[in-house]
């Protein structure tokens, strides 16, 4: 089953079931909607706090240093292996350089998971600071989750 979370824009005092009125920023799709468990579900409009934002963007900032974590240990453990290929003979050369492959290819997608939990997290960061902008006092961030 499909699941989207949809933040939106709108005026402060705006009735609640009225989300169509608001301004939608972005939505995600299931996955991240999925893991993205600091948000209760919600058919209904909800407000989408300054806390809840912060809770947010931390979890996307543990996330990234989680697979930045993963991609230091799979270079550390190239360098070894780079190393051990430089003397070995031709039986051992194509296991490692299997290992070798292996690990690269891991790493495309680490790269490709990182690149989309920072992007996540920077849609987050714009609404955040979005909210903190004078300018915008009388506007409130809702979501829907569902």
């Amino acid at each position: 089953m499909s699941e989207y979370t949809c933040v939106f824009l709108r005026r402060k005092n705006e009735p609640s079931d009225e989300a169509d009125n608001g301004c939608l920023l972005f939505y995600l799709t299931t996955t991240p909607s999925r893991q993205l468990d600091v948000l209760p579900w919600s058919p209904d409009p909800q407000l989408l706090t300054a806390d809840m934002l912060q809770t947010i963007i931390e979890f996307y900032s543990t996330e990234i240093e989680d697979w930045e974590g993963i991609l230091k240990r799979n270079n550390e453990e190239l360098i070894v292996l780079e190393n051990r290929i430089r003397c070995a003979d031709v039986k051992l050369y194509d296991k490692i350089n299997q290992e070798i492959y292996d690990i690269r290819s891991r790493d495309t997608g680490c790269i490709e998971t990182l690149e989309e939990l920072r992007g996540l997290r920077g849609r987050f960061e714009f609404v955040e600071k979005m909210m903190h902008y004078e300018g915008n006092a009388e506007y409130e961030l809702i979501y829907t989750k569902a």
